[in-house]
């Protein structure tokens, strides 16, 4: 009697939180950096399979720009909040204290995702960088931006350069994020903040 071929039936996709999955992706990018963050590590921290993984998100990248954006939220606040304060010296301030609650909070790994990752991704990453790096250009226009009014407002002296004032900035923000990667402790990186604003230009009114 010839065998009858059995067919495994097809089940529904599971369902699953998509914010927590992006959540727990996020810190494990977050841990491992891009390049060191396999499909195999992925698939331990969400408790999903492959398949589950890019039906939903698309390929490895697609997910780590969704968890960038995710992250984006959270510091978007840090920084509205940063360039709304009534001087220059109180923007760098408020922006890098901020950041540092942000980099040594208990509820994420040390340091920022954004500046990590454009850091510690490969050659083979370049598209990777380059999407970070245009994350770091928009944000350091924004403080361009709200330089420039500090000059018109007499805040700044005439003769400051809003792009330098700026650059500076978003370099501390990084070098912050790779000092909190290293192990550096909240008052250490607050220490580190009083000394570059206490050197912060403004003009005697």
């Amino acid at each position: 009697m010839p065998l009858k071929n059995k067919t495994r039936p097809v089940g529904r996709p599971r369902k699953f939180d998509r914010d927590k999955v992006v959540n727990v992706a996020m810190k494990a990018f977050w841990t491992h950096g891009y390049d060191g963050t396999s499909m195999r590590i992925l698939e331990s921290a969400t408790g999903l399979e492959a398949p589950s993984i890019y039906g939903a998100f698309g390929n490895k990248q697609q997910l780590f720009e969704t968890c960038i954006e995710n992250y984006r939220e959270k510091a978007r606040p840090i920084h509205d909040k940063a360039i709304s304060q009534p001087d220059s010296r109180l923007v760098a301030k408020c922006c890098l204290e901020g950041l540092v609650e942000l980099m040594t909070s208990e509820d994420y790994p040390e340091g920022c995702l954004v500046a990590l990752g454009a850091a510690l991704s490969s050659p083979s990453s370049d598209p990777i960088r380059h999407y970070l790096n245009d994350i770091f250009s928009d944000l350091t226009l924004r403080y361009v931006k709200r330089f420039e009014r500090s000059i018109e407002e007499g805040d700044l002296p005439k003769n400051a350069d809003p792009s330098a004032l700026a650059n500076y900035l978003i370099m501390l923000d990084r070098g912050l994020a790779l000092q909190a990667k290293a192990g550096h402790k909240k008052p250490d990186l607050l220490k580190t903040v009083s000394i570059a604003v206490s050197n912060w230009p403004c003009c005697d009114r």
